[in-house]
């Protein structure tokens, strides 16, 4: 469950001068198992609200508790972890890093989230298989130029069971993915 109560971002100039008011009195809630989209022309601050939700940011007054807890009161250490551990960000760029192999890429946050590695082969093997994209494991970013449109929504919101997913911009996402990355 998130609950977002009359969340503000206000972005400050440099030396205060000039403000941009980002959100403004915000409230949200979305129940688990609860799919809504998020949509608005460009500098109405959908991204900002995601970067809020997921930690990334921090909101100017209000309040995010995602299943009854304020993200804004966890320390760097447990925020870092709860998003690696419950959230999944779809960046709209191509966020894999070039010197693992997509297999690699896609183990990593189970390695980090100390998985045993007989479950972290299973869950990559079944993630690559049911993106189609098996045939890919062993090949680096910069040699499968497939594997932009293919693979990169699944190194942060599916290696690991995540709660949430948050597409900075789900357009971005392929038309033969987004379906399974909605409803897998």
């Amino acid at each position: 469950m998130i609950t977002v109560e009359n969340l503000t971002k206000v972005y400050r100039s440099f030396k205060g001068a000039k403000e941009v008011h980002a959100l403004q009195g915000v409230n949200l809630t979305v129940a688990e198992g609860e799919f809504i989209g998020i949509m608005g022309p460009s500098g109405s601050g959908k991204t900002t609200l995601l970067n809020i939700l997921s930690g990334l940011d921090t909101a100017t007054s209000g309040q995010v508790m995602i299943e009854g807890k304020p993200i804004a009161k966890l320390k760097k250490d447990e925020l870092a972890l709860f998003r690696r551990q419950r959230i999944g960000y779809i960046f709209q760029d191509f966020n894999l890093l070039e010197s693992l192999t997509l297999k690699e890429n896609i183990a990593l946050p189970l390695i980090l989230d100390k998985i045993a590695p007989p479950q972290i082969e299973k869950r990559v093997h079944e993630l690559m298989t049911f993106f189609g994209i098996g045939d890919l494991a062993e090949k680096y970013p910069y040699h499968a130029p497939a594997v932009k449109n293919s693979a990169s929504p699944l190194r942060g919101p599916l290696s690991p069971i995540r709660r949430s997913a948050l597409p900075t911009n789900p357009p971005a996402i392929s038309i033969r993915n987004r379906r399974p990355i909605l409803w897998k």
